[in-house]
């Protein structure tokens, strides 16, 4: 069996498990999964977390532990952080999965991780000229690019900033301003940008924009 008709037969399978399965329901798995590895950091060794749920120079880079990039995107240790994200969630998620199905809704937020970590990664390695990369963990760069997706293609769109109704589409500028403005305090804005424009490419390649 090729590779590609492997990859299409795995593709298969597991759309037939999680599509069909009831309103949100993709949404309602990645809001559970970070609710339940939040009440990991409660319940279980710290130091499993710290090597498996954070991303950082020591697990991503040194120990290889690459996937890391992706369970840090579940891991939150304030419940305000986890509170927000799971709002950016449920507001946004649904969009992507009534428009493409839960298994796209899925794709996106690992990448919005990925996009997360490759920013982070420009920040230190780049940027700031080799750099430690220090702990990063939460849904943020995933809920960005879950944010950018409906944006780009919904900006005018009403969301609310806390109680103020504004377009999306002045949300969502500024994400990217922020970004080029680098870290300030213990928020990764490039880390968020990365997110965001995984949101955004990812709009546009569903769209047929991008010839492969």
């Amino acid at each position: 069996m090729s590779w590609r008709r492997f990859f299409r037969e795995f593709k298969w399978k597991l759309e037939s498990l999680v599509e069909g399965r009831g309103d949100r329901y993709m949404t309602k798995v990645l809001i559970s999964t970070n609710i339940g590895v939040f009440l990991a950091w409660r319940f279980l060794d710290e130091r499993f977390m710290w090597r498996h749920f954070i991303m950082n120079e020591r697990n991503t880079i040194r120990e290889r532990r690459y996937y890391t990039i992706f369970t840090s995107a579940f891991s939150h240790i304030e419940p305000i952080h986890l509170l927000f994200n799971c709002l950016g969630i449920w507001f946004f998620g649904p969009h992507v999965e009534i428009a493409l199905g839960s298994l796209s809704l899925l794709n996106l937020y690992f990448l919005g991780a990925l996009g997360g970590f490759m920013g982070v990664w420009w920040e230190f390695k780049r940027r700031y000229h080799g750099a430690m990369i220090p702990n990063h963990l939460g849904a943020s760069a995933s809920t960005t690019a879950l944010f950018m997706y409906f944006a780009v293609g919904n900006p005018w769109a009403t969301v609310y900033v806390y109680i103020f109704p504004v377009p999306a589409i002045l949300l969502a500028i500024p994400i990217f301003f922020l970004g080029v403005g680098g870290k300030q305090g213990t928020l990764s804005h490039s880390g968020h940008m990365g997110g965001g424009i995984m949101g955004v490419l990812y709009y546009f390649a569903r769209r047929g924009f991008f010839k492969f």
